[in-house]
């Protein structure tokens, strides 16, 4: 779910046609990171790696409140700049 749009950023067009700032690619770089350990939870019961653990529960629980507070003033320019484009593109042609 994260790494798709890092990628995307992360290798897009040069920086004065790019949609999204290259900042927000590693945010959502970090972000899918964060989750990696959650398949520890089937082997541990108690402590960090616990379901209810600071890695497993707290920490993403935290970046998906900043992720997700953060993304609409992301994606609400970037969208605004692709309809320019697009707009653009149909009044040339």
């Amino acid at each position: 779910m994260f790494f798709i749009p890092a990628y995307a950023i992360l290798v897009e067009c040069p920086k004065e046609q790019a949609l999204m700032p290259r900042w927000f690619g590693y945010l959502c770089l970090l972000s899918g990171m964060v989750f990696m350990p959650a398949p520890l939870i089937y082997f541990f019961k108690s402590g960090p790696f616990a379901w209810d653990g600071i890695i497993n529960f707290w920490i993403p629980l935290a970046d998906l409140g900043i992720f997700f507070s953060i993304t609409p003033f992301v994606w609400g320019p970037a969208l605004e700049k692709l309809r320019s484009r697009q707009a653009s593109k149909a009044v040339a042609t």
